[in-house]
């Protein structure tokens, strides 16, 4: 993921994007023309942000981060930018947002930070791991992937105190990078190791190791955890939770995706291309494709919230209503 510059301004610019292809010739269109998708989306904002990095949305605002160490929040309200926090330093990387607390890691400094949205200032720093990188929250903790030592780590959301430390892969490069809640679990990419790591969060105990194709990160939900991005192959998979079983789903050959966002019935991925595409969940089919021209795009964080999707873009964050 990019982690870039501050942000600068906000300005808020309209546009109308669609997946369709041009015409081929000035009377009559194609067969191919006549059965292209319709459109999935369009650009409704462009909200001004220098640089790029992640975006998360919750506490009634989406976040941003900034690769000058600092957090930034947008009232999706108005389209505009009303806080920003500085947070540590600049590989400020991964956001996780719960009732009174927005989290975020920062990968040189070995530490987390909660943010109080009520005042949009550090409530806490808690020291943790080498390379601290995916951060999620649920069941009065706060779990945090550490990269370089192999491990997971379970803080005490009141308390800010290490409750454990799970040991989920070799310490090396490569280590475990995304991080989320679902279907009663805690699941954990880790690259080194080819697979997704399964913790019971009532044990902190590793209960499956599930070999997975591109695991650098995943979009999770209680039905199906969604792995796919950022490792450089082109292949979306889908684990079942009830059985730990893979079963490919889609390949964006030879597009590669970015990290994948679910919003049912639909799974929302931006590629290294710069191609916003639509997968139904309930079918594994793309249902249609949207390049988003004249925006600087490569993988980029989405997240769906507030009726739109969001993408942070490199000096922009795209608003997007979908179709």
């Amino acid at each position: 993921m990019s982690r870039l510059c501050a942000v600068a301004g906000v300005a808020v610019a309209l546009f109308a994007l669609t997946a369709s292809a041009s015409c081929a010739g000035d009377d009559e269109e194609t067969p191919a023309q006549k059965q292209r998708p319709a459109a999935i989306a369009s650009v409704v904002g462009a909200i001004v942000a220098p640089g790029a990095g992640q975006v998360a949305a919750g506490a009634g605002a989406v976040w941003i981060t900034n690769g000058d160490g600092s957090l930034s929040r947008i009232d999706p309200d108005t389209n505009k930018l009303v806080a920003t926090v500085k947070v540590g330093g600049p590989n400020v990387c991964c956001i996780a947002v719960s009732e009174g607390g927005v989290w975020v890691s920062d990968v040189d400094d070995n530490a987390i930070f909660r943010i109080d949205p009520t005042t949009n200032a550090v409530a806490a720093r808690i020291a943790v791991g080498l390379s601290p990188h995916g951060i999620a929250v649920d069941h009065g903790s706060v779990w945090v992937a550490h990269e370089h030592d192999g491990s997971v780590r379970r803080i005490d959301r009141t308390t800010n105190a290490l409750v454990a430390k799970i040991r989920v892969g070799r310490a090396d490069t490569d280590g475990p990078l995304a991080i989320a809640v679902a279907a009663g679990s805690i699941w954990v990419s880790v690259p080194n190791a080819g697979a997704v790591v399964r913790i019971d969060a009532s044990t902190n105990r590793v209960t499956a190791k599930i070999p997975v194709e591109q695991e650098c990160v995943f979009a999770p939900s209680d039905e199906a955890i969604w792995v796919g991005g950022g490792c450089g192959g082109t292949r979306i998979s889908r684990i079942d939770p009830k059985t730990n079983t893979v079963s490919p789903t889609v390949d964006l050959s030879p597009d590669i995706p970015g990290t994948p966002a679910l919003d049912p019935p639909y799974l929302w991925v931006v590629t290294f291309s710069g191609v916003l595409v639509r997968i139904d969940t309930r079918t594994n089919a793309i249902t249609g494709k949207l390049p988003l021209k004249g925006f600087n795009v490569e993988g980029e964080s989405v997240t769906p919230a507030f009726g739109s999707i969001w993408i942070r873009v490199r000096n922009s964050v795209l608003r997007l209503k979908a179709t």
